[in-house]
């Protein structure tokens, strides 16, 4: 004679009267959840239904009923942990057949941090998030702070809010700039191929380098230093005159140039 508690293991269904079932990822004795061997990528799940009428978890505390093959869904490809409930979708209720089920949802605990009333949250703790597409943009819109965005296009990238903010070209150069509330531009750094350049555009100075010169612009040069050497063979031993020029002339000991 069969047991009761054995009849739904000995003949489960073929198929399910609701599309819908619930489960847990992973079969018990088995701690490798995923399938990746193929093209399609199919992920180890125990449904709560079909457990013995006496048992309905595992010694584990998960689902202990039929074990079925799934799938991840387009376009978050995410394979849940060990014993992570999941909601799955059986098209025509056919729960079966290797890789019909499809996984919609995995409930679990609310995150303890980032998430309230008005703060939604993405939270892949303990995985590594990869987003791939043929652009990404993260937009930032708040009625009192304003717009801050942040994308990648066509081999271009950028963060900026208000104006100010960084940008890299499809050709590699670098711009870091500060706009002020106005509109204006107030500062820029430029990392280019060929040349690098600090502009100060707020007192209309700059600082260029390119093909080995150096270009200072602006209104006044304060050099601060401990001593200065102006070429490339400035030493001590040719120290600038200070004061009256001629024999008159007292020598710097913190200026020195190249003969």
């Amino acid at each position: 004679m069969i047991p009761a508690s054995s009849l739904q293991e000995l003949n489960p269904p073929q198929m399910l009267s609701m599309p819908i079932g619930h489960g847990t990822a992973g079969w018990t004795g088995d701690d490798v959840v995923e399938d990746m061997d193929g093209d399609v990528t199919l992920i180890k799940v125990t449904l709560f239904m079909g457990h013995e009428l006496d048992k309905p978890t595992s010694d584990e505390g998960f689902a202990n009923g039929y074990q079925i093959l799934v799938q991840p869904s387009f376009p978050l490809w995410f394979i849940p942990k060990k014993g992570q409930r999941c909601i799955i979708a059986f098209p025509e209720g056919d729960f079966k057949t290797p890789g019909n089920g499809i996984i919609i949802a995995c409930p679990g605990p609310s995150p303890k941090r980032g998430f309230k009333k008005t703060q939604a949250l993405m939270d892949f703790t303990g995985y590594n998030l990869t987003i791939q597409a043929k652009s990404i943009s993260l937009i930032g819109n708040d009625p009192d702070a304003g717009t801050s965005v942040m994308s990648v296009a066509k081999g271009k990238c950028q963060m900026q809010s208000g104006g100010s903010g960084f940008f890299v070209s499809d050709q590699g150069d670098v711009t870091m700039k500060s706009v002020g509330a106005d509109g204006t531009l107030k500062s820029c750094v430029v990392l280019a191929q060929d040349s690098v350049s600090i502009v100060d555009a707020a007192g209309m100075a700059a600082v260029k380098l390119k093909g080995g010169n150096l270009s200072l612009s602006g209104n006044q040069c304060a050099i601060g230093c401990g001593s200065i050497g102006l070429g490339i063979t400035a030493s001590p031993a040719h120290p600038c005159l200070t004061g009256f020029t001629g024999a008159a002339g007292v020598p710097s000991t913190s200026v020195f140039v190249g003969v």
